[in-house]
């Protein structure tokens, strides 16, 4: 926190540097950390807890060719760090937290959220690393180079996974529409 406090009374022009750089990724840093977390309140606290360390060091970010995606592996690592921690902790907080209802109460569209339903279950049918990397690359756009970067793996592996992840979801995605047919 002591950073936080300094890094608001250094110069104005560092502080505008620093939040200039930032303010465009910080979306995508929360989305992400929402996926991994599956909890709003838990994916701010991921994201305020990367850029308060960001803020010790705001310097390490000119160094930086490609800011997005090494922000979202950034992110990503300290989920995994707090996520070995909390799985070390004697203390089980598993029950506490509410599940998270995903579906939008607007939706008017019921094929739309079918449509979402069904790839919700073709997601959660993935191994996290299969899932993170169709996220990465199809939903947030991140190109094949910068999906590489942020899960530390070469761009092949990236390929090899979308082509899995995408096969394997539409062979769930088939067999849903398959039950779905027969119990009609």
């Amino acid at each position: 926190m002591n950073s936080m406090i300094k890094m608001f009374q250094s110069s104005q022009g560092e502080k505008n540097r620093f939040c200039t750089a930032l303010r465009p990724h910080i979306e995508l840093m929360f989305k992400m950390a929402w996926v991994w977390t599956q909890s709003e309140e838990d994916a701010e606290d991921l994201v305020q807890d990367v850029l308060t360390r960001l803020a010790e060091k705001p310097e390490k970010l000119h160094e930086i060719d490609n800011l997005r995606p090494w922000l979202v592996r950034v992110t990503y690592n300290r989920y995994v760090d707090l996520y070995r921690r909390d799985k070390a902790s004697p203390v089980d907080i598993a029950g506490l937290d509410d599940e998270i209802d995903c579906a939008d109460p607007h939706a008017d569209d019921i094929d739309q959220v079918t449509t979402k339903e069904a790839l919700d279950r073709g997601l959660e049918q993935l191994v996290p690393e299969q899932r993170d990397t169709v996220i990465l690359h199809e939903i947030q756009g991140c190109s094949d180079k910068e999906t590489a970067a942020i899960l530390n793996v070469s761009v092949g592996t990236v390929k090899s996974r979308l082509h899995r992840a995408k096969q394997k979801m539409r062979d769930t995605l088939l067999q849903g529409t398959i039950t779905q047919v027969r119990s009609c």
